[in-house]
């Protein structure tokens, strides 16, 4: 594999920016043996699904929380300049690179999906593992069943997005709610073990539109995994 062909080890850059800041230990990810499951009810064409992301309102005010938009019509613009996406290699000028609303509607038009619930749904990018656990994946999930959905898709835009949605993927699938979650970098992959996992190849911060446009994602059969 050349050096352009490499994958970005985003897990090993967060370590070294730790170290470069003076910290004497390692940031600690988080890590699971178990890999919580739920098998989607119905075939991908009834089902109605959520969409998550890691992105902020486009008001944000600073103040980090689970919030929630209408998918129609989609945003246009989200903040994304308080989490860190690649930004020496992409921009997120189009939301649909983290937010597929528009490529989601697609599907439902071809018959791949039943449709999408109402709302959208953001979460917050954590260090804190506690906070993520006990506070943001209960009202995600709260909210996605309260619309109704069948399953989830969750968008990362960062290295330690990764965790978040990988974290809010193990309560939602530990409650009943199947998911897919996207991921760039296969140093993001680390141990936290999630049940559906597709991988694609490109910066972070351009996590989904190029992937559907182009095919460039493959599915991560990785043990612990199931195809999405």
């Amino acid at each position: 594999m050349s050096v352009a062909e490499t994958p970005v080890q985003y897990m090993e850059r967060t370590r070294q920016y730790y170290r470069a800041l003076g910290y004497d230990n390692d940031y600690v990810w988080a890590s699971f043996d178990d890999v919580p499951f739920t098998k989607p009810a119905k075939p991908s064409s009834d089902l109605r699904i959520a969409l998550i992301t890691t992105a902020s309102p486009p008001d944000f005010d600073g103040v980090k929380r689970v919030w929630s938009g209408v998918v129609s019509p989609p945003p246009r613009k989200l903040f994304t300049d308080n989490v860190a996406w690649d930004k020496e290699s992409t921009h997120t000028n189009d939301p649909g690179s983290f937010l597929p609303v528009d490529a989601a509607f697609g599907l439902v038009g071809e018959g791949a999906l039943v449709g999408l619930t109402r709302h959208f749904h953001g979460v917050p990018t954590e260090y804190s593992q506690r906070k993520t656990n006990a506070e943001d994946a209960p009202e995600i999930l709260a909210r996605v069943r309260k619309d109704a959905a069948d399953a989830a898709i969750l968008c990362p835009l960062c290295p330690v997005c990764h965790q978040t949605v990988s974290l809010v993927a193990r309560h939602l699938e530990a409650n009943g709610i199947p998911d897919g979650h996207y991921r760039f970098g296969a140093g993001c992959r680390g141990a936290l073990r999630r049940a559906t996992v597709l991988f694609h190849g490109f910066p972070a911060g351009q996590s989904l539109r190029a992937s559907l446009a182009t095919g460039h994602a493959a599915r991560n059969h990785a043990p612990g995994a199931r195809p999405f």
